[in-house]
């Protein structure tokens, strides 16, 4: 499943729900397993933005962020949509 392109933890896609994050990503088609590092039972997610971010877009990162945090993650399991945030 692709991070931006797919629907996994939202009723949409993340590309669709947050367009100004979208914008400022790296890795625009790269799976969901590129996006975060796993060590234990901690998930630390990597935005790969192209530059640093303005005053005005912390707070939309800061929501993005708070979905993905809510979002659950199995690597034992094969890619599917585990949650909703939209």
């Amino acid at each position: 499943m692709l991070f931006w392109k797919d629907v996994w933890c939202c009723e949409c896609p993340l590309e669709a729900a947050f367009p100004t994050i979208y914008n400022l990503a790296g890795k625009k088609n790269g799976p969901i397993n590129h996006h975060f590092t796993y060590s234990g039972d901690l998930v630390s997610w990597q935005l790969h933005l192209r530059r640093n971010l303005n005053d005005w877009e912390i707070g939309e990162v800061a929501a993005f962020m708070q979905i993905l945090e809510n979002s659950w993650i199995n690597i034992d399991i094969e890619d599917q949509r585990c949650s909703m945030c939209c």
